[in-house]
């Protein structure tokens, strides 16, 4: 059976993966544990839901797939955000908003 849609050759797989491989090269850095934990998810879940909507059966299922995909990256990005500001205020030694 031929794949319907042959993710590995999609560059928004490529560099989700890329982003997934660099994420875990760092993640034991990360404190606390549960935002690394979640950024450790949501990297993996970009491309592993490119991958697995590929498989669908339909242009339609395949959509879902990459929109939970592209869920995946806003998360991503948002936690990314987060431990963001709370470095710069450590760092700044700020305690307020």
């Amino acid at each position: 059976m031929t794949k319907r849609h042959n993710y590995e050759n999609l560059e928004i797989y490529k560099r989700s993966l890329a982003i997934a491989v660099k994420v875990m090269e760092f993640i034991d850095l990360v404190r606390p544990y549960r935002i690394a934990e979640q950024i450790s998810a949501s990297s993996v879940s970009v491309p592993s839901n490119i991958a697995e909507g590929s498989e669908r059966n339909t242009d339609k299922e395949f959509k879902r797939f990459l929109e939970l995909s592209s869920g995946s990256a806003s998360e991503l990005v948002f936690v990314h955000n987060i431990r963001q500001l709370r470095y710069t205020r450590q760092k700044n030694n700020h305690l307020q908003w």
